[in-house]
Order: C-alpha cells, then structure tokens, then sequence
C-alpha cells in the first residue's frame, strides 16, 4: 500500500501541471509540489490549511477576485460538470483552469482541479498579433506615426509595466525628435524634444551617439540623468532602457527606449523585447524614407520632366504614351492629347539634308536604338504648320512594367546650326588669314623663283629677235631658246598653280586619295626658294609610295605653316637646317618637320597650339597657324603635337594611312609572319 501512495506522489510531481484534488467534505485530499510553485505557498505552510483558506490565498493573488470566487461557486452547484477558464493574477501571469469530478471505484467523491501557466504562451500570442498588425501597417503605407503608435502599444500590451518612446534623428543629425510615446505623459516628450545627442545626454542621447544599448536601472542614482532627473521624477518613471534604431548601413536613425515606474533591470527576455521593437522600428522608418525618397524622386522627375527645355517622348511599339509639354509646342500642336495621336517619325520632310529618304532612315535609327539601347544623330524635323527645323535626337531603349520603351528626348539645334555656321565663316576667315600670312612671309622666295624665269624667258625671246633682225636664224638653235622658253613658261605655271591651290578654300573639298610626295613637292615649289636664298639646308626624306585620303590643300597648309615657322626659328642661327621626313608605320603616317632650333621653353610648349599666340614679333604672323593645323589634323583624324623628346625643334604630324596602303601592310605583314613560320 506504502508503495502505491509513493508512485502516485511521483506522478502528481512530475506534472507540469498543479493539481488539486479535494473530496465532498470540502477537505483538501492532496496537491502536486508544482501547485505550490503556480500559487507562492510555502510547503510547510500548506500542511494543515482548510479549503477556505487555501481559497482566500488564491483569491488574493488574482486581478478579478468575485470571478474566480464566482468560478469556485458554480462547481459546487453542478458538481458533475467539467469547467475550464482562465485566470489573470496581479503578478501578470496567466493560469488556466480546468476541472473535473473525481470518480473512485464509479462513484464521484470529490473534484480534482488543473493549473497550468500559460503566461508565455499568451505573451507569445499577443507579441505575434502585435508584429502581424504592425508589418500590416508598414505593407500597407500607413503613416509612420501610426506606425510607431502600433509598435509602442503592441510592446506596451504584451508588457503592461512597460512604458515605451520612440526618438527619430533630425536632419541635421545632432538631435532627437519626439516621434512617438503614447502613454508617456505630454510634458515629458515636450520637454525631450529636440535634445541634443551625445555622450552624456540621458539613455537616448547616449545611446544614439554610441549606437549602442544603454541601460539605467535607477534613475535617480545615476549621472546620465542628472540633468533631467527632476523631469522623470514629474513623469513618475524609474528606470529606462534605450536601444539606437539603425539601418541597414548602420546609421543611426533614433532610438527605442523603455520605461519603468519602479528602478528595474532588464531580464533576457525583456532585451530581446526592446531589441526586437527597435529592429522593426528601424523597418518602418527605413521603409517611410524609401517611400519619402520615392515621391520626392517621382516630383523632381516630373519637374525636370515637365520644365525641360527638350522635347521627351516615352514609347512602345504601340505607339507614344507619355510626353512633357515642350514636345506638343514644339511641333507647333496645341495639346498633349492631340500629339499623342501623332506618329513622330513621320512628322519630318521627304528627304533629310543628307538627301536619305526619311521613312528609311527612321527605320534605321528605330532600330540602332533597339539595339544599341542608347543612340544619337541629328534629325530635319517637320512641325504642323509645315515649318523645318534640324534637332538632335537622343533615342534611349529600356524594359518598364514588362515592356520596351523607347524615349526619345529631341533638342531644336536651330540657333546652334546658325551658330555653327557663323562661326565656319569665321574660321573660314582665319584660315584665310593664316594662309595670306604665310603667303606674304614667304613673298621673297615666290617672287625670286618667278623672276628667274622670266628673266630667262625675256633673255631667250631677246636672242632670238636679234638673230631675226640680222636674218641668221639658226632653226636649231631657234628650237632649242624655244624649247628653254617653254620649259621654263611651265615652270611658272606650275608656281602659279601651287599658289592657287595654296590660297583657296578647302574646307568643303571631297576627301581624294593622292601621293603624299606630290602634295610636299607641290608646296616645296612655294618656299624652298626663299630656304635657299638665305642659306638654309633643307633636307627631305619622303616615302614616295605613301598615299592619303585628304585634303591636299589642307595637308599643304600644314606643311607650309611647319616650314615657315622653321625657317623663322633657324633665320638667325650660326647653323640652319630644315629636316622633312615622312614615313607610314602600322596604319599611320608621321609627317615631321625639325630645324636647327634647341626647342621651345616649357614655360610656353603648353600655349603654342593656342589661337593668337605667338612668340614672333608684331607684323610678323597672326598665332593661328599651329592651332588650325592641329584642327586641320584632327579633322583628318589625326594629331599634330610638339615632341618634347626630341634634340631640335620638331613638329610631328600623325593621318591616317590609306585604307589601300593599310591592306597592303596588313599583306606584307601575313605574309612576312607566314615565311617566318615555314622558315
């Protein structure tokens, strides 16, 4: 018997219940050591104790005590009934109870009651309603204040001796706001509102310049809360406990902080409680911001959009869905709804300046956009009224909401293209300028290498009038003094031509392949007199095979303007010598023209390709040569620069060569590579 009554107070213990049972005499029968535990009675103490006064120790201990008496009471009117409820103490735990009669041997003598904490089941439930109905609110784009109000009194229910704030980080990012503390008392978040943060201001002060937790179990002991410890005295809060909100760069954003009335410590749970509130605090804040920062893009959007100074079309191969008000005035068509309706690449002439049919070339440029995702050129548009103006067309293709889009953003280039023009008259002008100069510069040697043959042609025709006179024509000799005059007749020719060809304009010239040597020799015609008469050496090295698709007369001019300003370096030089030397290499061709010279000081090699500067004296060039042959050069696409390497003054001049001669390199080269792998 001993034995039975031990095995049946192992298996009450073990319980995780309380259990206790009392027979129909109202006399407590037997009870389990975890209902000791559930209700605060002392083992010792519990020996002896009536139901009545085990009643009132129970009673005492619950929130509603006529509830949990009215519960007692009904059990004794149905007896045989099974009953469950739920009980709330003061200590903020929650029982649940259930009961039942208890049958021995078929007979009811009494009734066994079960407690069960469910105080963390219940904490569980409400954490999870109040995060549910927290991320609801953020998904749904609730405003931040409702938000935060929702975190606060989720913790707050969960957690009734808890009194929560949240402080958000101002723009300057110095102080903390008041964002958030319904059950604190008003004049308290007024009063923190706007303090500065710091090392030594308050839990959240602290906490948001450390970016780290601060906790102060007792206010009223601790330095941080010197200064405002009058303050929570009035709130009537003892403690606080305050988390830094971050984001995911871990910036800070504000803080999360808790309060108690009485001095308090935090316990695990109480730590995973504010850590947790100030993660999703941090949620929503991030999540607002994104949304704010979304907005304010989509106005600023919409601003540029719509005060923009181009025309901006948005549009799919269904047609043009969007456009900003420049667009419709543009083209002279008054109303966004109207121009939507109007099929933009027909909105143009028959033929672009370029003489291309502009339904094909729109074809080609749609596409170079789909394919190229970004594509610019230059358009003739067609307004309503029949109006022609050039533009710039910058074509832009992206994927939006599953589609390709097309956004064309067009810019009326007419004052550009007027501007463009002027400023070719001009340069026309200068060019022309240039081109005087360096003709008058080397007069001297044009007029010398003229005389000369015409004194030759007057001396010959002379003769030969004489012999007629004296009737001893020799047809011989006649034929010989007339082959000298015509020889020398071409020789003029060929100086008159090289002037014409120097001093027109060849800026609209068609590009034509020719010999690099002619284009020299021809120059050479023009100047090397004037290089001979004032002893200057001139020595010439130039590869007569190599060809370029140029303009000669713009090639001459820079090797005119080269050998001009080298016969003004070398003119007063105990040694004067001009080099010419070209030569092709890879796919280019170096033209390079060096004299005497030690070189140019490099306090000024930075400002010699400038317009107008010159190291020359007044009268004596203008100080656009070398800054129109540097554009002449690149317009070939090719360079001209100073080579600050070498031991004279030397110009280099970098074309491209002939695509013709290029293929013949590019031969040799296979070919050279293929007897070197057979060898």
């Amino acid at each position: 018997m001993s034995l039975s009554i031990s095995l049946l107070e192992a298996i009450l213990n073990s319980s995780r219940d309380g259990i206790l049972i009392v027979d129909f005499e109202q006399k407590i029968s037997e009870y389990n050591q975890r209902f000791l535990e559930l209700w605060n009675i002392d083992k010792l103490h519990a020996q002896g104790l009536k139901p009545r006064q085990l009643v009132d120790i129970v009673i005492d201990q619950v929130v509603d005590p006529d509830y949990a008496l009215a519960v007692i009471e009904a059990t004794k009117r149905d007896p045989m009934g099974k009953k469950s409820d739920v009980v709330h103490l003061k200590s903020r735990r929650v029982i649940e109870v259930h009961s039942k009669p208890l049958l021995i041997a078929g007979k009811v003598t009494g009734r066994i009651w079960f407690y069960r904490d469910i105080s963390a089941d219940v904490r569980k439930k409400l954490t999870e309603e109040a995060r549910t109905e927290t991320m609801t609110a953020i998904a749904m784009g609730a405003p931040l204040q409702t938000i935060l109000d929702l975190i606060i009194r989720g913790v707050e229910r969960v957690n009734p001796d808890m009194l929560c704030s949240v402080l958000l980080l101002d723009r300057s990012e110095k102080h903390l706001m008041s964002a958030s503390a319904p059950s604190l008392p008003t004049f308290y978040s007024q009063a923190i509102n706007g303090i500065a943060i710091g090392p030594e201001v308050g839990c959240c002060g602290r906490a948001a310049y450390t970016k780290s937790r601060v906790i102060v179990d007792n206010i009223l002991d601790h330095p941080l809360w010197t200064p405002y410890r009058t303050l929570a005295a009035a709130a009537g809060v003892g403690s606080c406990w305050s988390e830094p909100i971050l984001d995911p760069d871990q910036k800070i954003m504000g803080t999360f902080a808790i309060y108690h009335a009485q001095p308090h410590s935090p316990s695990e749970s109480d730590i995973v409680t504010i850590t947790e509130a100030a993660h999703v605090a941090a949620i929503a804040i991030q999540r607002k911001r994104a949304e704010e920062e979304i907005i304010s893009q989509e106005r600023r959007f919409r601003s540029v959009f719509e005060g923009s100074n181009d025309a901006i079309i948005l549009a799919t191969k269904d047609g043009s869905f969007d456009c900003n008000r420049r667009a419709w005035e543009m083209f002279e068509i008054f109303g966004k709804e109207d121009f939507m309706n109007c099929n933009l690449m027909s909105m143009a002439p028959p033929f672009q300046p370029n003489g291309l049919d502009s339904s094909a070339a729109a074809q080609y440029h749609l596409m170079q956009g789909y394919q190229e995702g970004n594509h610019q050129y230059e358009w003739m548009f067609r307004t309503r009224n029949g109006r022609d103006f050039p533009a710039e067309v910058i074509l832009r293709s992206f994927q939006f909401d599953g589609q390709r889009v097309l956004q064309f953003t067009i810019r009326d280039i007419s004052d550009r293209k007027l501007a463009e023009q002027a400023i070719n008259l001009q340069r026309e002008k200068l060019v022309a300028a240039s081109k005087l100069s360096s003709l008058g510069e080397m007069a001297g040697g044009v007029a010398h290498e003229v005389n000369n043959p015409l004194a030759i042609i007057i001396g010959q025709a002379c003769r030969i009038r004489r012999r007629l006179e004296r009737g001893v024509l020799d047809p011989i000799k006649l034929d010989q003094d007339l082959e000298n005059i015509e020889a020398t007749a071409h020789r003029i020719a060929k100086i008159i031509k090289g002037l014409c060809s120097f001093s027109r304009n060849s800026e609209n010239d068609p590009m034509e392949v020719k010999h690099l040597k002619q284009i020299v020799d021809e120059t050479l015609e023009l100047c090397q007199e004037k290089i001979r008469n004032h002893s200057i050496q001139l020595m010439l090295s130039v590869d007569p095979d190599i060809q370029l698709q140029c303009r000669p007369g713009q090639i001459a001019q820079i090797i005119m303007n080269l050998l001009s300003n080298a016969y003004d370096a070398t003119i007063g030089l105990s040694e004067k010598w001009i080099r010419l030397e070209a030569f092709s290499h890879a796919n280019w061709v170096s033209i390079i023209v060096t004299d005497s010279g030690k070189g140019i000081e490099p306090s000024i090699r930075d400002k010699i390709m400038q317009p107008f500067f010159t190291t020359k004296e007044v009268g004596r060039g203008t100080g656009l040569g070398l800054s129109i042959c540097r554009g002449i050069s690149e317009d070939h696409g090719g360079s001209l620069y100073y080579d600050t390497r070498a031991e004279h003054t030397s110009f280099v001049v970098n074309l491209p060569l002939f695509q013709g001669r290029q293929e013949t390199h590019r031969t040799r080269e296979l070919h050279d590579h293929s007897n070197q792998l057979q060898a």
